[in-house]
């Protein structure tokens, strides 16, 4: 490919890009993303225009409204009034899942590569337990390091101008 046909490809791209830059909606995914990404029952922290913070479990979403429930009391809110909409996220749960993968790793390593001695913990029966053993340590070591932190995903922002 010579020089121009790479130059016509490049400046197609920039424009292209360009164009749908523009088009695209301003502040992220647009209203009806929350009932796309978002399932009954989930929990999701929602923002008014007040600035009042509800924490509660998705009862309906549709284009125009959503409906959650706070303390068992169902509110309804006008798509037009909420400004964002966040989903928490499980710190906790996952550094849990991930200290009981590695720890279980490092458990059913360390178990295969021992000796037959008093007690043979190489054979598979073994390597489970062991695996296990240190499944669990990795699995509390990972909650206790998930637990502090606290992060939400957001899935609906309205830009404030």
């Amino acid at each position: 490919m010579g020089r121009r046909a790479a130059a016509v490809l490049v400046s197609a791209f920039v424009m292209s890009s360009v164009s749908s830059a523009q088009n695209a909606p301003q502040g992220g995914p647009g209203f009806d993303a929350v009932a796309r990404d978002v399932k009954a029952g989930e929990t999701i922290v929602v923002t008014d225009v007040d600035g009042k913070v509800s924490r509660g479990s998705l009862k309906q979403a549709s284009p125009t409204t959503l409906v959650i429930r706070v303390h068992d009391q169902e509110r309804s809110l006008d798509s037009l009034d909420i400004v964002r909409i966040s989903r928490p996220s499980h710190s906790m749960r996952n550094g849990a899942l991930i200290g009981l993968a590695a720890g279980f790793a490092v458990g059913a390593v360390a178990a295969a590569t021992s000796g037959c001695g008093y007690v043979c913990f190489s054979r598979p029966g073994g390597v489970l337990v062991i695996g296990g053993f240190f499944g669990g340590i990795g699995m509390g070591v990972g909650a206790l390091v998930g637990a502090p932190f606290r992060r939400e995903h957001v899935i609906f922002e309205r830009d404030q101008q």
